[in-house]
């Protein structure tokens, strides 16, 4: 819970294991599962997303609102369809809302303003 999509990527089988306190071998194959049916659904979860937003944003190379899917033309400092103050993140170059705790994009933590 509380993990970035990433850091979930990174939960490997044995960690699974070894937060369920060790599992005899003959069950190891069950936490495997586990593990296994998260990467699955994470990867899932990002072909639907990159799938919807190549749907929604048909001109690849503009910035889209991140709240309301308006286009947004270069860095600008409000989105004119929605209203909503925007910043450039500095962990991934997207926009988020300024004065947000995470970035609407990849989640990262937002020094506040």
């Amino acid at each position: 819970m509380g993990k970035t999509l990433d850091d979930a990527m990174k939960i490997t089988n044995e960690l699974v294991a070894e937060e369920l306190g060790g599992l005899p071998k003959n069950k190891l194959h069950c936490s495997n599962l586990g593990a296994d049916a998260l990467h699955a659904a994470i990867e899932d979860y990002r072909k639907q997303q990159a799938a919807e937003k190549a749907e929604a944003h048909p001109e690849p190379d503009k910035c889209y609102c991140p709240y309301c899917d308006g286009p947004v033309d270069g860095l600008e400092a409000a989105c004119t369809a929605c209203n909503i103050e925007l910043e450039e993140c500095p962990h991934c170059g997207g926009l988020t809302k300024k004065g947000e705790e995470k970035c609407a994009k990849c989640g990262a933590d937002l020094e506040p303003a």
